[in-house]
């Protein structure tokens, strides 16, 4: 039997390139798909897994790029809970956002009234889209069909290289040490 397509998830780089030099040299499959959490909530994949990625010619398959349900915008935070609806609790029972998740969403708001963009959900996929735009494969998932029908829509917003610059002002990145 012979594998054609091989996928890891959520591994360090360090064991994907390993793996995949021991698969070149014994004549195996190496991986070609890498699969892990990246959003512009959490952005330590672009420090390691990017430049792997590249280096490895692997394309990726990103999950969590929308929060994990956390990128929403103030006056979706007010309707929830004015109407008792809540958020995602499949993490843990506190659905709202920490004070990052809401400066982060507030400025995705800016960035989409900026671009004309539909919503904040919009801009922070377009961001992975952005900066992953060279080994990238796009799987977009909602938790029902509502979901579905609102990416097909709001899939047509891109960042352009303007529009990308205020991401590093952000400071979602965490630095190697703490300081």
């Amino acid at each position: 039997m012979h594998l054609f397509n091989c996928l890891i998830k959520d591994a360090p780089a360090w064991v994907v390139t390993s793996a995949n030099q021991w698969a070149r040299c014994n004549g195996k499959t190496p991986f070609v798909i890498y699969q892990g959490n990246w959003s512009i909530l959490d952005r330590s994949f672009e420090r390691d897994i990017l430049p792997m990625a590249r280096s490895e010619g692997l394309a990726l398959a990103p999950w969590g790029v929308l929060g994990q349900g956390r990128i929403y915008s103030d006056a979706d935070a007010k309707r929830r809970k004015e109407s008792g609806e809540k958020g995602r609790t499949m993490y843990g029972p506190d659905w709202e956002r920490n004070p990052n998740e809401v400066k982060v969403s507030q400025k995705l708001e800016e960035v989409a009234k900026e671009a004309g963009a539909k919503s904040v959900t919009a801009v922070a996929l377009a961001y992975v889209m952005h900066v992953g735009y060279f080994y990238r494969h796009e799987l977009v998932f909602g938790i029902s069909d509502r979901f579905h029908g609102y990416f097909r829509k709001h899939l047509t917003f891109f960042l352009s290289s303007e529009d990308g610059k205020w991401n590093n002002s952000m400071r979602t990145l965490k630095p190697w040490i703490s300081v």
